[in-house]
Protein backbone atom coordinates (compact mmCIF):
# COMPACT_ATOMS: atom_id res chain seq x y z
CA UNK A 1 0.00 0.00 0.00
CA UNK A 2 1.06 3.47 -0.75
CA UNK A 3 0.58 6.70 1.12
CA UNK A 4 1.90 10.08 0.59
CA UNK A 5 2.16 13.97 1.98
CA UNK A 6 -0.78 13.97 2.06
CA UNK A 7 -0.23 10.13 0.93
CA UNK A 8 -2.15 10.49 -2.39
CA UNK A 9 -0.16 9.20 -5.32
CA UNK A 10 -2.06 10.88 -8.49
CA UNK A 11 -1.53 9.32 -11.96
CA UNK A 12 -1.97 12.66 -14.43
CA UNK A 13 -3.27 12.45 -18.09
CA UNK A 14 -2.59 14.92 -20.65
CA UNK A 15 -4.60 15.71 -23.63
CA UNK A 16 -3.01 16.41 -27.20
CA UNK A 17 -5.68 18.22 -29.23
CA UNK A 18 -6.32 21.58 -28.48
CA UNK A 19 -9.85 22.43 -28.60
CA UNK A 20 -11.87 25.95 -29.10
CA UNK A 21 -12.92 27.54 -26.03
CA UNK A 22 -16.10 29.01 -25.38
CA UNK A 23 -17.11 32.50 -25.91
CA UNK A 24 -17.96 33.41 -22.29
CA UNK A 25 -14.24 32.37 -21.50
CA UNK A 26 -11.78 35.36 -20.31
CA UNK A 27 -8.25 34.56 -21.80
CA UNK A 28 -5.18 36.25 -21.04
CA UNK A 29 -2.74 37.11 -23.84
CA UNK A 30 0.59 36.74 -22.18
CA UNK A 31 3.14 38.67 -23.85
CA UNK A 32 6.69 37.75 -21.69
CA UNK A 33 9.24 40.58 -20.91
CA UNK A 34 12.38 38.66 -20.80
CA UNK A 35 14.71 39.42 -17.93
CA UNK A 36 18.53 39.08 -19.33
CA UNK A 37 19.09 36.87 -16.16
CA UNK A 38 23.00 37.25 -14.36
CA UNK A 39 24.98 34.19 -15.08
CA UNK A 40 26.14 32.61 -11.91
CA UNK A 41 29.51 32.54 -10.72
CA UNK A 42 30.35 28.44 -10.03
CA UNK A 43 33.02 27.43 -8.25
CA UNK A 44 31.87 23.53 -8.60
CA UNK A 45 35.15 22.62 -6.11
CA UNK A 46 35.44 24.84 -3.08
CA UNK A 47 37.69 22.92 -0.52
CA UNK A 48 36.73 23.32 2.29
CA UNK A 49 33.34 24.61 2.32
CA UNK A 50 32.32 27.55 4.24
CA UNK A 51 30.52 26.70 7.43
CA UNK A 52 27.11 27.20 8.28
CA UNK A 53 26.95 31.22 8.65
CA UNK A 54 24.50 31.04 11.74
CA UNK A 55 21.45 32.92 9.25
CA UNK A 56 18.56 30.78 9.10
CA UNK A 57 15.97 29.35 7.28
CA UNK A 58 18.62 26.32 6.38
CA UNK A 59 18.32 24.28 3.14
CA UNK A 60 18.40 20.52 4.43
CA UNK A 61 18.98 18.33 1.46
CA UNK A 62 19.64 14.25 1.30
CA UNK A 63 20.80 13.90 -2.53
CA UNK A 64 19.36 10.54 -4.39
CA UNK A 65 21.38 7.33 -4.21
CA UNK A 66 23.57 9.22 -0.73
CA UNK A 67 20.98 7.89 1.69
CA UNK A 68 23.94 8.34 4.66
CA UNK A 69 24.62 11.50 4.03
CA UNK A 70 22.69 15.34 4.79
CA UNK A 71 23.78 18.47 3.54
CA UNK A 72 22.37 21.12 5.46
CA UNK A 73 23.23 24.71 3.51
CA UNK A 74 22.65 28.37 4.02
CA UNK A 75 19.97 29.66 1.45
CA UNK A 76 22.43 31.63 -0.30
CA UNK A 77 24.92 29.15 -1.15
CA UNK A 78 27.65 31.32 2.28
CA UNK A 79 27.95 27.39 3.98
CA UNK A 80 27.51 23.90 3.97
CA UNK A 81 27.88 21.53 6.99
CA UNK A 82 27.36 17.66 5.67
CA UNK A 83 26.02 15.16 8.17
CA UNK A 84 27.15 11.78 8.01
CA UNK A 85 25.01 8.92 9.69
CA UNK A 86 27.69 6.50 12.18
CA UNK A 87 28.70 3.37 10.31
CA UNK A 88 25.99 1.06 9.47
CA UNK A 89 23.53 4.09 9.93
CA UNK A 90 20.80 4.50 7.11
CA UNK A 91 17.68 6.70 7.32
CA UNK A 92 14.69 6.00 5.89
CA UNK A 93 12.78 9.02 4.15
CA UNK A 94 9.62 7.60 2.96
CA UNK A 95 6.72 10.20 3.77
CA UNK A 96 9.75 13.02 3.41
CA UNK A 97 12.66 14.56 5.39
CA UNK A 98 10.05 16.31 7.27
CA UNK A 99 8.91 13.40 8.94
CA UNK A 100 12.96 12.41 9.20
CA UNK A 101 13.40 15.22 11.00
CA UNK A 102 11.72 16.57 14.28
CA UNK A 103 9.81 19.60 13.85
CA UNK A 104 12.44 21.74 15.83
CA UNK A 105 14.93 20.78 13.66
CA UNK A 106 17.34 19.13 16.23
CA UNK A 107 16.66 15.23 15.75
CA UNK A 108 17.24 13.11 12.79
CA UNK A 109 15.74 9.40 13.18
CA UNK A 110 18.04 6.33 11.38
CA UNK A 111 18.82 3.04 11.69
CA UNK A 112 21.39 0.31 12.04
CA UNK A 113 20.83 -3.09 10.71
CA UNK A 114 18.56 -4.42 8.68
CA UNK A 115 15.85 -7.15 8.38
CA UNK A 116 16.06 -8.46 4.42
CA UNK A 117 13.68 -11.40 3.66
CA UNK A 118 13.19 -12.88 0.26
CA UNK A 119 15.77 -15.04 0.82
CA UNK A 120 18.74 -12.46 1.74
CA UNK A 121 20.68 -12.98 5.21
CA UNK A 122 19.48 -10.05 7.93
CA UNK A 123 21.60 -7.78 10.19
CA UNK A 124 20.24 -7.86 13.72
CA UNK A 125 19.40 -6.07 15.58
CA UNK A 126 17.45 -3.34 14.29
CA UNK A 127 18.34 -0.45 16.25
CA UNK A 128 16.28 2.70 16.07
CA UNK A 129 18.64 6.24 16.52
CA UNK A 130 18.23 9.58 16.74
CA UNK A 131 21.04 12.20 15.70
CA UNK A 132 21.38 15.57 16.90
CA UNK A 133 21.70 17.71 14.11
CA UNK A 134 23.28 20.47 16.23
CA UNK A 135 26.12 18.93 17.71
CA UNK A 136 26.41 15.33 16.12
CA UNK A 137 25.78 13.30 18.97
CA UNK A 138 23.31 10.41 18.57
CA UNK A 139 21.09 8.17 20.97
CA UNK A 140 20.07 4.34 20.73
CA UNK A 141 16.47 4.50 21.62
CA UNK A 142 16.00 0.40 21.20
CA UNK A 143 16.37 -2.30 19.02
CA UNK A 144 12.93 -2.51 17.26
CA UNK A 145 14.49 -5.98 15.79
CA UNK A 146 16.21 -8.74 17.30
CA UNK A 147 17.33 -12.14 16.87
CA UNK A 148 14.32 -14.93 17.05
CA UNK A 149 12.31 -11.93 15.73
CA UNK A 150 11.04 -14.87 12.83
CA UNK A 151 10.36 -17.41 15.68
CA UNK A 152 7.71 -14.66 17.20
CA UNK A 153 6.13 -14.05 13.78
CA UNK A 154 5.93 -17.69 13.43
CA UNK A 155 3.95 -17.45 16.86
CA UNK A 156 1.71 -14.91 15.19
CA UNK A 157 0.87 -17.20 12.18
CA UNK A 158 -0.69 -19.87 14.83
CA UNK A 159 -2.46 -16.93 16.74
CA UNK A 160 -4.36 -15.89 13.66
CA UNK A 161 -5.14 -19.34 12.67
CA UNK A 162 -6.58 -20.18 15.75
CA UNK A 163 -8.64 -17.02 15.99
CA UNK A 164 -10.09 -17.24 12.40
CA UNK A 165 -9.35 -20.66 10.79
CA UNK A 166 -11.27 -20.76 7.64
CA UNK A 167 -10.09 -17.20 6.68
CA UNK A 168 -6.33 -17.98 7.27
CA UNK A 169 -6.93 -21.61 5.29
CA UNK A 170 -4.77 -22.80 2.55
CA UNK A 171 -5.23 -22.30 -1.12
CA UNK A 172 -4.90 -24.98 -3.45
CA UNK A 173 -2.77 -26.72 -0.41
CA UNK A 174 -0.69 -23.42 -0.25
CA UNK A 175 -0.39 -22.09 3.11
CA UNK A 176 0.05 -18.07 2.36
CA UNK A 177 -0.20 -16.41 5.87
CA UNK A 178 3.55 -17.04 6.89
CA UNK A 179 4.59 -14.76 3.04
CA UNK A 180 1.74 -12.26 3.68
CA UNK A 181 2.99 -11.62 7.19
CA UNK A 182 6.70 -11.89 6.60
CA UNK A 183 6.28 -9.21 3.94
CA UNK A 184 4.30 -6.42 5.76
CA UNK A 185 6.75 -6.99 8.55
CA UNK A 186 9.47 -6.37 6.51
CA UNK A 187 8.30 -3.20 4.77
CA UNK A 188 6.86 -1.91 7.67
CA UNK A 189 8.86 -2.51 10.92
CA UNK A 190 10.51 1.23 10.11
CA UNK A 191 7.51 3.43 10.80
CA UNK A 192 7.99 6.46 12.90
CA UNK A 193 6.29 9.81 13.33
CA UNK A 194 7.55 12.82 15.67
CA UNK A 195 4.93 14.90 17.22
CA UNK A 196 4.32 18.46 16.90
CA UNK A 197 6.40 19.78 19.87
CA UNK A 198 9.65 17.30 18.68
CA UNK A 199 9.29 16.29 22.34
CA UNK A 200 8.13 12.69 21.39
CA UNK A 201 9.01 9.96 18.92
CA UNK A 202 6.20 7.34 18.06
CA UNK A 203 7.69 3.92 16.07
CA UNK A 204 6.58 0.72 15.32
CA UNK A 205 8.89 -2.23 16.94
CA UNK A 206 8.71 -5.72 17.65
CA UNK A 207 9.33 -5.36 21.31
CA UNK A 208 7.39 -6.94 23.62
CA UNK A 209 4.98 -9.15 21.35
CA UNK A 210 4.80 -11.10 18.54
CA UNK A 211 3.45 -8.51 16.01
CA UNK A 212 5.18 -4.62 15.50
CA UNK A 213 3.26 -2.35 18.29
CA UNK A 214 2.85 1.03 18.52
CA UNK A 215 5.46 2.84 20.85
CA UNK A 216 6.71 6.24 22.06
CA UNK A 217 9.54 7.60 23.13
CA UNK A 218 9.78 10.28 25.34
CA UNK A 219 12.91 12.19 24.68
CA UNK A 220 12.82 14.40 28.53
CA UNK A 221 12.20 11.44 30.29
CA UNK A 222 14.20 8.95 27.69
CA UNK A 223 11.63 6.05 28.30
CA UNK A 224 9.62 4.05 26.15
CA UNK A 225 6.23 2.96 26.28
CA UNK A 226 4.05 0.62 24.07
CA UNK A 227 0.55 2.02 23.41
CA UNK A 228 -1.21 -0.29 21.14
CA UNK A 229 -0.63 -4.38 21.17
CA UNK A 230 -3.50 -6.06 18.60
CA UNK A 231 -2.23 -9.39 16.70
CA UNK A 232 -1.31 -6.77 13.54
CA UNK A 233 1.87 -5.74 12.58
CA UNK A 234 1.87 -1.34 12.26
CA UNK A 235 1.61 0.42 9.06
CA UNK A 236 2.13 3.70 9.90
CA UNK A 237 2.13 6.42 12.23
CA UNK A 238 0.65 9.94 12.80
CA UNK A 239 -0.20 12.87 14.69
CA UNK A 240 -3.19 15.21 15.61
CA UNK A 241 -2.29 18.53 15.36
CA UNK A 242 -2.19 19.26 18.62
CA UNK A 243 -0.37 16.43 19.71
CA UNK A 244 -3.48 14.56 22.20
CA UNK A 245 -4.20 11.37 19.47
CA UNK A 246 -2.24 8.93 17.30
CA UNK A 247 -3.63 7.62 14.01
CA UNK A 248 -1.89 4.24 13.27
CA UNK A 249 -2.73 1.86 10.08
CA UNK A 250 -2.19 -1.70 10.77
CA UNK A 251 -2.76 -4.70 8.00
CA UNK A 252 -4.83 -7.91 8.71
CA UNK A 253 -3.08 -10.58 6.73
CA UNK A 254 -4.81 -11.93 3.50
CA UNK A 255 -4.73 -14.20 0.82
CA UNK A 256 -1.58 -13.11 -1.60
CA UNK A 257 -3.15 -14.63 -4.14
CA UNK A 258 -6.35 -12.42 -4.36
CA UNK A 259 -4.91 -9.26 -2.85
CA UNK A 260 -7.94 -9.41 0.11
CA UNK A 261 -5.14 -8.20 2.85
CA UNK A 262 -7.71 -5.76 4.82
CA UNK A 263 -5.56 -2.60 6.68
CA UNK A 264 -7.32 -0.64 9.52
CA UNK A 265 -7.11 3.01 10.93
CA UNK A 266 -7.27 3.09 14.78
CA UNK A 267 -6.84 6.29 17.09
CA UNK A 268 -5.23 6.33 20.28
CA UNK A 269 -6.54 9.13 22.88
CA UNK A 270 -3.86 9.46 25.54
CA UNK A 271 -6.43 10.37 27.81
CA UNK A 272 -7.69 6.53 28.00
CA UNK A 273 -5.13 5.00 25.71
CA UNK A 274 -6.94 2.96 24.36
CA UNK A 275 -6.78 2.70 20.22
CA UNK A 276 -10.66 2.88 18.49
CA UNK A 277 -10.47 1.08 15.15
CA UNK A 278 -12.57 3.76 12.88
CA UNK A 279 -12.36 2.13 9.35
CA UNK A 280 -11.15 -0.79 7.01
CA UNK A 281 -10.69 -1.76 3.55
CA UNK A 282 -8.21 -3.04 1.39
CA UNK A 283 -6.76 -0.21 0.64
CA UNK A 284 -6.63 2.81 2.64
CA UNK A 285 -5.56 6.10 2.08
CA UNK A 286 -5.09 8.84 4.90
CA UNK A 287 -5.23 12.46 3.92
CA UNK A 288 -4.97 15.71 5.53
CA UNK A 289 -6.05 16.89 9.14
CA UNK A 290 -9.18 19.48 9.57
CA UNK A 291 -8.69 19.89 12.82
CA UNK A 292 -7.73 18.25 15.68
CA UNK A 293 -9.76 16.01 16.22
CA UNK A 294 -10.76 15.07 12.38
CA UNK A 295 -9.20 14.01 9.59
CA UNK A 296 -9.71 12.69 5.62
CA UNK A 297 -9.57 8.85 4.75
CA UNK A 298 -10.77 7.30 1.83
CA UNK A 299 -11.06 3.55 0.17
CA UNK A 300 -9.03 2.64 -2.70
CA UNK A 301 -7.95 -0.17 -5.34
CA UNK A 302 -4.45 -1.02 -6.87
CA UNK A 303 -5.50 0.05 -10.13
CA UNK A 304 -8.91 2.45 -10.34
CA UNK A 305 -7.48 4.65 -7.63
CA UNK A 306 -9.34 5.63 -4.41
CA UNK A 307 -12.96 6.40 -3.95
CA UNK A 308 -15.31 7.47 -0.68
CA UNK A 309 -13.46 10.30 0.69
CA UNK A 310 -14.36 10.79 4.48
CA UNK A 311 -13.91 12.94 6.99
CA UNK A 312 -13.70 11.15 10.82
CA UNK A 313 -14.05 12.38 14.14
CA UNK A 314 -10.86 10.26 15.85
CA UNK A 315 -12.66 10.88 19.08
CA UNK A 316 -16.28 9.68 18.49
CA UNK A 317 -15.66 7.37 15.40
CA UNK A 318 -18.26 9.46 13.79
CA UNK A 319 -18.54 9.33 9.63
CA UNK A 320 -18.95 12.37 7.54
CA UNK A 321 -19.28 10.97 3.95
CA UNK A 322 -17.71 13.42 1.25
CA UNK A 323 -17.54 11.88 -1.79
CA UNK A 324 -18.79 8.31 -2.38
CA UNK A 325 -17.48 8.12 -6.22
CA UNK A 326 -13.77 7.78 -7.25
CA UNK A 327 -11.46 10.84 -7.17
CA UNK A 328 -8.19 11.83 -8.42
CA UNK A 329 -7.07 15.06 -6.57
CA UNK A 330 -8.65 17.36 -4.10
CA UNK A 331 -7.08 20.92 -1.81
CA UNK A 332 -8.22 21.32 1.65
CA UNK A 333 -9.26 25.34 1.75
CA UNK A 334 -9.18 25.69 5.77
CA UNK A 335 -10.23 29.44 5.26
CA UNK A 336 -13.48 28.59 3.37
CA UNK A 337 -14.40 25.29 4.93
CA UNK A 338 -14.30 23.67 2.01
CA UNK A 339 -12.50 20.69 -0.26
CA UNK A 340 -11.86 21.24 -4.36
CA UNK A 341 -11.56 17.64 -5.81
CA UNK A 342 -12.45 16.44 -8.89
CA UNK A 343 -13.32 12.70 -9.85
CA UNK A 344 -11.41 10.65 -11.66
CA UNK A 345 -11.79 8.66 -14.89
CA UNK A 346 -13.17 5.89 -12.92
CA UNK A 347 -16.15 7.90 -11.76
CA UNK A 348 -19.35 7.68 -13.06
CA UNK A 349 -19.14 10.00 -16.02
CA UNK A 350 -22.40 11.80 -15.17
CA UNK A 351 -20.08 12.85 -12.13
CA UNK A 352 -17.11 13.83 -14.14
CA UNK A 353 -16.45 17.33 -12.97
CA UNK A 354 -15.05 19.79 -9.99
CA UNK A 355 -16.88 19.89 -6.90
CA UNK A 356 -16.80 22.19 -3.90
CA UNK A 357 -17.39 20.00 -0.96
CA UNK A 358 -17.90 21.69 2.69
CA UNK A 359 -16.38 19.59 5.94
CA UNK A 360 -19.97 19.23 6.71
CA UNK A 361 -20.33 16.97 2.95
CA UNK A 362 -22.56 19.60 1.08
CA UNK A 363 -21.65 19.45 -2.57
CA UNK A 364 -21.60 22.26 -5.34
CA UNK A 365 -20.64 21.43 -8.95
CA UNK A 366 -18.45 24.14 -10.46
CA UNK A 367 -17.41 22.99 -13.74
CA UNK A 368 -18.71 19.43 -16.09
CA UNK A 369 -16.12 16.96 -17.67
CA UNK A 370 -13.20 16.98 -16.08
CA UNK A 371 -11.09 14.02 -14.68
CA UNK A 372 -7.30 13.34 -13.72
CA UNK A 373 -6.68 16.86 -12.50
CA UNK A 374 -4.11 18.28 -10.36
CA UNK A 375 -5.39 20.83 -8.41
CA UNK A 376 -3.57 23.86 -6.60
CA UNK A 377 -5.34 26.53 -4.19
CA UNK A 378 -3.84 29.86 -5.44
CA UNK A 379 -5.48 32.34 -2.94
CA UNK A 380 -4.83 35.10 -5.23
CA UNK A 381 -7.00 38.32 -5.44
CA UNK A 382 -8.22 37.04 -9.44
CA UNK A 383 -8.05 33.43 -8.78
CA UNK A 384 -8.91 31.26 -5.79
CA UNK A 385 -7.07 28.22 -7.61
CA UNK A 386 -5.86 27.10 -10.64
CA UNK A 387 -6.13 23.63 -12.57
CA UNK A 388 -3.76 21.08 -15.33
CA UNK A 389 -4.25 17.86 -16.39
CA UNK A 390 -6.76 15.40 -19.07
CA UNK A 391 -10.51 16.44 -20.03
CA UNK A 392 -13.59 15.29 -21.02
CA UNK A 393 -15.66 16.90 -23.01
CA UNK A 394 -17.33 20.06 -21.01
CA UNK A 395 -16.90 23.56 -19.64
CA UNK A 396 -13.30 23.56 -19.64
CA UNK A 397 -11.00 22.60 -22.70
CA UNK A 398 -7.40 21.49 -20.32
CA UNK A 399 -5.30 19.40 -22.68
CA UNK A 400 -2.38 20.05 -20.89
CA UNK A 401 -3.11 23.81 -20.03
CA UNK A 402 -2.47 25.62 -17.05
CA UNK A 403 -6.19 27.26 -16.31
CA UNK A 404 -6.91 29.56 -13.55
CA UNK A 405 -10.63 29.93 -12.08
CA UNK A 406 -11.86 32.80 -10.62
CA UNK A 407 -14.75 33.09 -7.48
CA UNK A 408 -17.03 33.52 -10.35
CA UNK A 409 -15.61 30.52 -12.27
CA UNK A 410 -14.29 31.72 -14.85
CA UNK A 411 -11.55 30.53 -16.42
CA UNK A 412 -8.86 32.20 -17.70
CA UNK A 413 -5.47 30.45 -19.73
CA UNK A 414 -2.06 30.56 -18.87
CA UNK A 415 -0.49 28.01 -21.38
CA UNK A 416 0.68 24.81 -21.53
CA UNK A 417 2.78 23.54 -18.75
CA UNK A 418 2.85 20.66 -17.03
CA UNK A 419 1.75 19.82 -13.60
CA UNK A 420 5.03 19.02 -11.98
CA UNK A 421 6.49 22.93 -13.19
CA UNK A 422 3.77 24.78 -11.41
CA UNK A 423 4.23 26.05 -8.23
CA UNK A 424 2.46 28.78 -5.45
CA UNK A 425 4.62 30.39 -2.88
CA UNK A 426 4.24 29.94 0.47
CA UNK A 427 2.70 33.04 1.06
CA UNK A 428 0.68 32.75 -1.97
CA UNK A 429 1.97 36.05 -3.38
CA UNK A 430 3.81 34.37 -6.31
CA UNK A 431 2.45 31.55 -9.08
CA UNK A 432 5.36 30.75 -10.73
CA UNK A 433 5.67 27.58 -14.09
CA UNK A 434 8.52 27.20 -16.01
CA UNK A 435 9.32 25.29 -19.14
CA UNK A 436 12.83 24.04 -20.46
CA UNK A 437 13.62 27.40 -21.11
CA UNK A 438 12.66 29.75 -19.11
CA UNK A 439 10.98 30.85 -15.51
CA UNK A 440 7.08 32.75 -15.69
CA UNK A 441 6.56 34.87 -12.58
CA UNK A 442 3.26 36.61 -11.55
CA UNK A 443 1.72 38.69 -9.07
CA UNK A 444 -0.91 37.39 -6.62
CA UNK A 445 -3.22 39.50 -9.18
CA UNK A 446 -2.12 36.77 -11.63
CA UNK A 447 -0.07 39.27 -13.59
CA UNK A 448 2.85 38.29 -15.56
CA UNK A 449 5.75 40.16 -13.89
CA UNK A 450 8.76 38.69 -14.89
CA UNK A 451 10.38 35.81 -17.05
CA UNK A 452 14.35 34.61 -16.53
CA UNK A 453 16.08 32.61 -18.99
CA UNK A 454 16.59 29.91 -16.91
CA UNK A 455 17.07 26.80 -18.70
CA UNK A 456 17.06 22.82 -18.04
CA UNK A 457 15.39 23.01 -14.54
CA UNK A 458 14.56 19.84 -12.60
CA UNK A 459 12.78 21.00 -9.60
CA UNK A 460 12.25 24.02 -7.45
CA UNK A 461 11.83 25.08 -3.55
CA UNK A 462 10.41 28.58 -2.29
CA UNK A 463 11.81 30.08 0.86
CA UNK A 464 9.59 29.78 3.69
CA UNK A 465 9.47 33.59 3.74
CA UNK A 466 8.33 33.66 -0.51
CA UNK A 467 11.38 36.18 -1.45
CA UNK A 468 13.34 33.56 -3.28
CA UNK A 469 13.57 29.77 -4.51
CA UNK A 470 16.63 27.53 -4.55
CA UNK A 471 16.24 25.26 -7.87
CA UNK A 472 18.15 22.36 -9.00
CA UNK A 473 19.25 21.18 -12.25
CA UNK A 474 19.87 17.65 -11.43
CA UNK A 475 23.56 17.57 -10.70
CA UNK A 476 23.75 21.71 -9.85
CA UNK A 477 22.26 23.99 -7.11
CA UNK A 478 20.76 27.48 -7.23
CA UNK A 479 19.54 30.22 -5.47
CA UNK A 480 17.19 33.01 -7.09
CA UNK A 481 16.08 35.99 -5.48
CA UNK A 482 13.18 37.24 -7.08
CA UNK A 483 13.15 40.74 -5.97
CA UNK A 484 16.45 41.62 -7.92
CA UNK A 485 16.90 38.74 -10.16
CA UNK A 486 20.27 37.32 -9.02
CA UNK A 487 21.29 33.70 -9.02
CA UNK A 488 23.89 32.18 -6.60
CA UNK A 489 25.47 29.01 -7.03
CA UNK A 490 25.09 26.79 -3.87
CA UNK A 491 26.51 23.74 -4.76
CA UNK A 492 27.47 20.72 -7.34
CA UNK A 493 26.86 17.26 -6.54
CA UNK A 494 30.22 16.12 -7.91
CA UNK A 495 29.21 12.20 -6.42
CA UNK A 496 29.06 9.41 -9.67
CA UNK A 497 25.35 8.77 -10.02
CA UNK A 498 24.31 11.63 -6.88
CA UNK A 499 21.51 14.29 -7.89
CA UNK A 500 19.47 17.19 -6.15
CA UNK A 501 16.17 16.71 -6.35
CA UNK A 502 14.35 19.38 -4.61
CA UNK A 503 10.99 17.54 -3.54
CA UNK A 504 8.51 16.82 0.02
CA UNK A 505 10.76 13.62 0.07
CA UNK A 506 14.25 15.00 -0.47
CA UNK A 507 14.49 18.55 0.98
CA UNK A 508 13.06 20.59 3.41
CA UNK A 509 14.14 23.79 5.94
CA UNK A 510 15.18 24.04 9.14
CA UNK A 511 13.70 26.95 11.59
Amino acid sequence: MAMASILLISCQQNGVDARILPTATKIVTVIPSLTDTPKPTITPSVTPFPTLSGVPPYLVLQPIYDNPTIYIYNYDGKGRKVVELPKGGWSRNFGGLNKLISPDGNWLVYYQGTVQGGGHSDNLPVSLNILNLQNGTTKKIVDVVTEGYQAKLDDLVNQLKETEPEYYEPVEGIDWVPVSIDGDFQWTIYTYAWSTDSMRLAFAGQIDGVSSDVYIYDLESETVKRVEDTLHNVQWITWSPDGEHLVFTDSHPGNIYTGSTLYSISAIDFNNQKPRQLISGTWLFIGDWLSSTKILAAQGTDTAGLFELQSIDITTGQITYLWDDGFSDFKVDYEKQTIILNASEYADPENFGIYEVSFNGEKRKMFDGLYWVSIFLRDGIKHRFLITGADHDGQISLSGNVVGITEGNDPTYFGKFDYLHVSISPDKSWLLMYDDEKIYLYDRNDDLKNTFLIPDIYSILWMPDSSGLVYSTGYSLYFLDINNGSITFIDQCLKEKCSFRLSDDDSMWLP
